[in-house]
């Protein structure tokens, strides 16, 4: 398994040679609420949400949130303890559903990405990466209008606010780069507004999770989400500590409410 660590975007990006290789990892993982990884530094943001990208070679493609909590230096290493956080019980239908997935091909990949198929905002020629971190902020939001899957994979975490917005007007974006958008460390609460305004995502409620819990989002468009969001996410907000002190107070009224017990 290869490991690469993006610790200032929060993403740890797991590389395996098959899909067969993920139920042995996330298996105990799911069971024991920790994933152990021994990564070559530190986490520079511990005990906040870090997305975790599972990457193979046949095309398959998983992510989730965890928190680093616990760290053992090994050497030059660190062992990291992710804490899963939390694992909605969607997350396991969407695991079974990658892992069922047919294998891809590089060749499937390609022709899935020519210009004449849907992602047809899509250039051929240098990689996208390259072209990409060429441009100036006021090229990558041109692209980022018309910019296919792979290029909107890219520039999803771009620094630039208008790159963001344009990505979102982009007619082929999908929930996938809307979760992604919203929980940039880049993002503001303009843009979290405008998110939780369109109908085309206000009933995505791993969306409407991602916006309640990002510190940027206002707070009355917070309490306002609280009654539709899970449970477990309500008591993990009420312990949130980059939150305000009124969405958490707010958030344990209505987990208690919910579950019955009293203040």
């Amino acid at each position: 398994m290869d490991i690469e660590c993006d610790f200032k975007e929060a993403r740890i990006t797991l590389r395996l040679e098959s899909r067969d290789a993920v139920p042995p990892l996330l298996t105990p993982a799911r069971a024991q609420g920790f994933l152990l990884l021994l990564l070559e530094q530190k986490a520079t943001k511990p005990f906040l949400p870090h997305d975790i990208v599972i990457i193979c070679d046949d095309g398959f493609h998983f992510s989730f949130e965890a928190r680093p909590v616990q760290f053992f230096e090994k050497g030059a290493a660190w062992e990291t303890a992710f804490q899963l956080d939390p694992w909605p019980a969607d997350k396991d239908t969407e695991l079974e559903k990658a892992l069922a997935a047919p294998p891809t091909t590089q060749d499937d990949d390609s022709e899935r990405d020519t210009p004449t198929q849907a992602d047809e905002g899509e250039v051929r020629g240098a990689s996208p990466t390259f072209r990409i971190k060429a441009m100036d902020p006021n090229q990558r939001a041109r692209l980022a209008m018309t910019a296919g899957r792979t290029e909107r994979r890219l520039l999803r975490r771009d620094r630039s606010p208008q790159v963001l917005v344009n990505l979102l007007s982009n007619p082929r974006v999908e929930a996938e780069d809307v979760l992604a958008v919203v929980k940039s460390p880049t993002v503001n609460a303009g843009l979290l507004e405008r998110v939780i305004k369109d109908r085309r995502w206000s009933q995505n409620l791993e969306i409407k999770t991602a916006i309640a819990r990002n510190p940027k989002t206002p707070s009355l468009t917070v309490i306002r989400l609280l009654d539709a969001l899970r449970t477990e996410d309500l008591r993990q907000m009420a312990r949130v500590g980059a939150l305000r002190e009124n969405v958490r107070r707010e958030a344990l009224r209505v987990y208690m409410k919910r579950t019955g017990q009293r203040t």
